[in-house]
This record gives C-alpha cells, structure tokens and sequence, in this order.
C-alpha cells in the first residue's frame, strides 16, 4: 500500500477483492481504498439517459439545499464542483445565484451548455475557476473518486472567500446498508478510490482548513437489503445493467416514501436515527473555510 491519503501510515490490511482490485483498510485510521491500477475513469464523457432529466424530488431537495446556503450569500456566486449536466447549476441560478460548474465529462458539460450553462470541462487544476470570491462550493459524490482527498478540498477551500461554505455528499462506509450488503454494496467500484466514514470527512476537512460545522448521514437503500436477504443480487447483476437499476429502484422508493404521509414520517425518523449513529447511506458535510489553513 502507498501511505495513506489521510493519515500517511503506510500499513494496511486487504480486507475483501473485487472485480480484480484489493480493497485494503488503513492500520492507522481504519480508511478503505481501491488498491490496484490507477485505470481511466468510466465516467469521462459519459452521461446516461437517466441523468439528462431532473427528477421533481432531486429538485425540491435542491431547492430545500439553496434555503439553507442561503445564509452565506455575498457575492452570489457559487460553484458546483462534479456538476453532471448541470441541474443543480441551473436550479441556483433560478434561485438568484451566479452559478458556475466543472465536470470531466465532455458529454455532460455540452448537455449543460446546451440550456445556457456557465459549465467548464475539466479538473480543478485544468480550469482554474477564480479564487477567493465563491460564497458556497457544492460537490456532491466526487471526493471518493480522488486519490489524495485533503488535496481537493485544499483547492476548493482556495476557491471560497473566508467564511464561505462548502457542502459536500459522499458514500458512507460505515452505512447500514454495507453492512448488511458486503462487497455487494452499489458504491464499491473500480471508479471509487476511497470509502469514507463521517469521522473521516470531519478529519479532512479539518486538514484542509475548512471547519466542519455539520457532518451526519441519512438514507438507507431497503432494496440492496432485500436483494441480498433474498439473494437475488448476483454478479451478473452486478456487471450488466446494475447501475440502471439501482438508479430505477432508488428513484421508486424516493417517489413511494414522497406519496406516503406515514411513510414519509417514519423515514424522517429513520434518517434521525440514521445521523445519530452515522449509519446513513450518505455523508452529508457542511464546513466553512477559516483564515488560516491548518495540517
């Protein structure tokens, strides 16, 4: 193993193998990476049909999100790191804000400028966005696809003006879905490098000079649970069609709890429970960035 990419220390253990790569746990912070060849992303210029519409939950949520980042409006300016096709650019920007995004895929980025999107092709360290004058930084699911996570939040924290937020999302290690699931677990993948837990994001954030004001999880996926209970989730499954699925079923069970006022309450005490004991499916990070950075 290379020394870890939050703590340094350079002993690990392979705790599982999938697909052909190890996936080792840190001795020293307990962090799982993909080990193995560092091979090309299968997301660069690739955009599926399900994310070229914006589904009417994705949106209320986004529109719930920029109530809450509202607070740290100044410049009005906000930058959406990892932005697909754009919705949440679009939606901020129909909230009042200068929005901006960056994306890898070509695909995405031209399906965004498609509808008027200010949307740039590219990495942080290729595109250079302006330093300093951001009041908020969304990036939503992309640090576990980075090899060296406090380097990416460095240069994001570099793009906020002091006082400015970040909100980031990231698969949850230690959710109760991969326990019950094992390596079958959605997000385990050649193009995730890293599986944090929350106490890992509080950790990096910190590194980076950002001040973690709200670090929980919330969400379980009920139907990677029962696939396994029933064992209808295979390998093939896994290999042909899976991410579709996954997309469809999550999607449907979104829409069921959306319709059903019982419902909805019940997973709002799930989700409780959830950011209590950190077993969410999904981190969910707010921090602020600080005067000065600390190591």
């Amino acid at each position: 193993m290379t020394p870890c990419p939050l703590c340094r220390h350079s002993l690990a253990r392979v705790v599982f193998e999938k697909d052909g790569y190890p996936y080792e746990r840190c001795r020293g912070c307990g962090l799982v990476t993909r080990g193995g060849a560092a091979d090309a992303p299968s997301y660069h210029d690739y955009l599926p049909q399900q994310t070229r519409e914006l589904p009417a939950l994705t949106r209320k949520r986004y529109d719930e999100l920029l109530r809450r980042l509202e607070r740290y409006r100044s410049t009005g300016r906000l930058y959406d790191v990892g932005c697909g096709g754009g919705f949440l650019v679009e939606v901020a920007a129909e909230h009042g804000w200068r929005a901006e995004g960056l994306e890898v895929s070509a695909a995405a980025v031209a399906f965004g400028r498609e509808r008027g999107l200010t949307l740039h092709c590219g990495t942080l360290d290729e595109v250079r966005p302006e330093e300093g004058v951001h009041d908020v930084v969304t990036m939503m699911e992309v640090i576990e696809h980075v090899r060296e996570p406090v380097a990416l939040l460095q240069q994001v924290a570099a793009l906020l003006r002091p006082g400015g937020a970040l909100y980031l999302t990231t698969p949850n290690w230690g959710s109760l879905t991969r326990r019950c699931v094992g390596r079958s677990w959605a997000p385990i993948g050649r193009d995730h490098i890293l599986y944090l837990t929350p106490r890992h994001v509080r950790r990096a954030l910190s590194r980076a000079g950002l001040e973690p004001l709200r670090v929980t999880s919330a969400n379980v996926e009920p139907h990677q649970i029962l696939a396994r209970l029933r064992r209808r989730r295979g390998a093939a499954a896994a290999a042909a069609g899976a991410d579709g699925d996954r997309w469809n079923d999550v999607e449907r069970t979104r829409e069921a709890l959306e319709r059903n006022a019982l419902l909805r309450g019940a997973n709002s005490a799930v989700n409780a429970v959830l950011g209590l004991t950190g077993c969410g499916d999904t981190i969910r990070a707010l921090a602020v960035r600080r005067c000065v950075a600390t190591d």
